[in-house]
């Protein structure tokens, strides 16, 4: 499959679902530049998600994510999103308008082995993480659901699966 005739992807999913891993893998197998944008945000800002937490809030940080997701969305490139830019209505508007969208998901336990002892989370940072994870997920759970094109299991697939999934829909989808 080649670079002109692929449709890129954008990954949604909670923290811990491997949207930047399996990015990074889908990303050098169809030679494709990947947009990880907690890093993207992170440059742009100059300082760590936790310190712009700290200095703005979650407010603040979803006004920086909104913006930095409108000026990549449109670029031929596999994003790898945070695991929240399906809370802010806006971010759903893009994400629906800028097809396909492949959720992540994972359960509450697949995710803590992922991000348990993380500090550069600041949603789970303090209190039991593995509870947090699950009013997370089933907060999001709809929001997610209402974004994705694709949707991969994540407790049931591991990452090279995932990539080989993803390659045989991102060619039916561009068939379609």
């Amino acid at each position: 499959m080649s670079k002109k005739s692929l449709v890129r992807p954008v990954f949604i999913g909670m923290m811990g679902s491997g949207k930047s891993s399996i990015g990074r893998r889908l990303a050098a197998r169809l030679d494709m530049p990947l947009i990880d944008l907690d890093k993207h945000i992170e440059d742009k800002a100059g300082m760590s998600i936790p310190e712009i937490f700290a200095e703005h809030g979650e407010p603040g940080f979803r006004r920086i994510e909104t913006e930095t997701l409108k000026e990549v969305i449109t670029e031929q490139a596999i994003i790898a999103t945070g695991g929240g830019v399906v809370v802010t209505e806006e971010n759903r508007a893009l994400l629906k308008a800028n097809p396909p969208v492949i959720w992540l998901k994972g359960s509450p336990e697949f995710l803590y082995k992922h991000v348990a002892g993380d500090t550069n989370r600041p949603l789970i940072a303090e209190g039991n993480v593995l509870e947090k994870l699950r009013d997370l997920s089933e907060s999001r759970k709809s929001l997610y659901e209402e974004c994705a094109d694709l949707i991969l299991n994540r407790d049931e697939m591991g990452r090279t699966n995932c990539v080989k999934a993803i390659i045989r829909f991102l060619k039916k989808w561009k068939k379609a």
